[in-house]
C-alpha cells in the first residue's frame, strides 16, 4: 500500500538523518484510537522518512498509553509546524478551523473525519482548489478500499446513476451476528471488545454513520447541495432474529445499506437495513467487510469491496494520503470534484426511498398468508411471494413508491400487526 517518500525540495523539513535524507514533519490533530495507530504506523513504516511532530490533545495531563509523539495544546505547534497534517479529532468543530487554517496556510490535510467532510466537504475542497493545497479524505470512505480520489478527480466515474453499498462494518458485523442467532446487545458489545465499534456506537446502529459517507459520495457525484439530514434513514437496532429468518426463508438476507438513485425519472435514497436477494453479491458478504456497487444506467457495474472498520485498515490508508500529499506535484489540480460539472444534480429530492419491491413481515396479530396478500392487494401492493412459519406471516411485493408501501405498513400497524418494512435490492446485473 505504501510508497517509497521523495519529498520535494520546495518542503520544508524536520531534519536530516545521517544519510542526508529529507524527513517530513507530520503534525497530529487529535490522538484517540486512530491518531495512535497513526503514530505507530509511521514507526512501523521507516523507509517513508516521516517523523510526527506533535499532537494536538485537549489535556495533556489526561492518563493514556505512550502515544510515540509529544502533546500539546496549542494547534499553532502543529499546524503552523508541519508540512503535513492529519486530522482525526472527529466532529465539526474545532475540526473545521483547524482544517480551514492549515489549507490557507499552504499546509495539506489529510481526514479520516467523515462528519466533518459530510456536512462541509464542498467548502473545504472548494477552499484547496483555490490554495492549491490537497485535502484527501480516502480513509473518511471505506477506509480499506481506496477509491474516493478516482471519484474526486475523475468526472465520468463519478457520473453514476445510482450507487449502492454496506459502508458501516460495525453495522455489518452485527447484522451477521444477528443472522446467527446472536442477541442485538451480545454481538454489539462484541463489536466493541473487537474494536469495530466506539463505546458509544450510535452513529454506527442509527444508520447516522453512512448516511454521512454516503453524503460524501452524493457530494463527489454532483450532489453537492445534499445533506445528510435530507436523507431517508432508519436504525438497525430494531432488527430481530425473525426478520432475518423470514429473510432467508424468502430467499435473501437482511444487510445494512446505503443507497441512493440519482436517476432523475425515480430518484431517491435509504440508509438502513434492507433485503438483499440471495443472487446478489452482497449476500455474499460478512462481518465487517465493505463494499460500494456503482451502475451507470444500464452498463456492468463496477464493485469496491474490502475491510471496513478497525484502526490498523484506517491508519495505513491516512499513511497513503499523507505519502500523496506530500509528493503531489505543483502542477496537479486539487480538484473540486463533480461539484461544479453537475448542476443538473443540485435539485434531486433524495428524501424518501426510491421506487423498489418491498419486504414486509408481520407479527402479533392474527392473519392468514392469504388475507395478508389480499390486504396487501388492496393498498396496491402485490405481493409476489408469501411464506409464514413462527416468525410470522412475511411477503416480497412488486415494485412501488415509498408512500404507498409506507401508508400499507401504517394500516397495518393501526389493526394491531407489528410489521418490518425494507426495501428490496435489485439483484446484481
Amino acid at each position: 500500500m505504501s510508497a517509497i517518500l521523495e519529498v520535494s525540495p520546495s518542503l520544508s523539513v524536520a531534519g536530516r538523518t545521517a544519510s542526508g535524507v529529507r524527513r517530513a514533519r507530520v503534525g497530529l490533530l487529535g490522538c484517540g484510537t486512530i491518531g495512535r495507530a497513526v503514530v505507530a504506523a509511521i514507526t512501523e513504516h521507516p523507509h517513508l522518512n516521516l517523523d510526527c511532530i506533535g499532537a494536538l490533545v485537549r489535556d495533556t495531563n489526561r492518563v493514556r498509553a505512550d502515544v510515540g509523539a509529544p502533546l500539546c495544546t496549542d494547534p499553532a505547534r502543529v499546524i503552523d509546524e508541519a508540512d503535513v497534517v492529519v486530522e482525526v479529532l472527529g466532529g465539526v468543530e474545532p475540526a473545521r478551523t483547524l482544517v480551514i487554517r492549515a489549507l490557507e496556510r499552504g499546509v495539506p490535510v489529510v481526514t479520516a473525519n467523515k462528519t466533518l467532510i459530510a456536512a462541509h466537504g464542498p467548502e473545504l475542497r472548494e477552499l484547496a482548489h483555490r490554495t492549491r493545497t490537497p485535502l484527501l479524505f480516502e480513509a473518511a470512505v471505506v477506509a480499506g478500499v481506496p477509491f474516493v480520489g478516482a471519484f474526486a478527480r475523475r468526472p465520468v466515474l463519478s457520473g453514476v446513476s445510482a450507487l449502492t453499498g454496506i459502508l458501516n462494518g460495525t453495522s455489518h458485523f452485527i447484522t451477521t451476528g444477528i443472522e446467527r442467532g446472536a442477541d442485538f446487545a451480545d454481538v454489539l458489545r462484541s463489536a466493541q471488545a473487537n474494536g469495530y465499534a466506539e463505546p458509544d456506537s450510535s452513529a454506527d446502529v442509527s444508520g447516522r454513520d453512512a448516511a454521512e459517507k454516503l453524503t460524501i459520495l452524493l457530494h463527489l457525484c454532483g450532489a453537492s447541495s445534499v445533506r445528510v439530514e435530507q436523507l431517508c434513514r432508519r436504525g438497525i437496532d430494531t432488527l430481530s432474529a425473525n426478520d432475518l429468518t423470514a429473510a432467508r426463508a424468502l430467499g435473501g438476507t437482511i444487510k445494512p445499506i446505503a443507497h441512493a438513485s440519482l436517476d432523475a425519472g425515480r430518484p431517491g435514497s435509504w440508509v438502513g437495513p434492507a433485503f438483499v436477494p440471495s443472487t446478489h453479491i452482497f449476500a455474499q458478504f460478512h462481518g465487517v467487510t465493505n463494499a460500494l456497487h456503482l451502475q451507470w444506467g444500464t452498463d456492468a457495474p463496477v464493485l469496491f469491496a474490502g475491510p471496513g472498520a478497525g484502526p490498523a485498515v484506517t491508519s495505513a490508508t491516512i499513511l497513503d494520503d499523507i505519502v500523496e500529499a506530500l509528493t503531489a506535484k505543483e502542477t496537479d489540480t486539487f480538484s473540486i470534484g463533480a461539484d461544479s460539472r453537475r448542476a443538473d444534480r443540485q435539485t434531486l429530492d433524495l428524501s424518501s426511498a426510491p421506487a423498489s419491491q418491498w419486504f414486509i413481515r408481520l407479527s402479533g396479530a392474527t392473519f392468514a398468508p392469504d388475507q395478508v396478500a389480499e390486504f396487501l392487494a388492496s393498498r396496491g401492493l402485490t405481493a409476489l411471494h408469501v411464506e409464514s412459519n413462527g416468525f410470522g406471516i412475511a411477503a416480497i411485493t412488486a415494485t412501488a413508491s415509498w408512500r404507498v408501501a409506507t401508508e400499507t405498513a401504517e394500516a397495518l400497524t393501526s389493526i394491531g400487526a407489528t410489521v418490518t418494512l425494507l426495501p428490496v435490492l435489485e439483484a446484481s446485473r
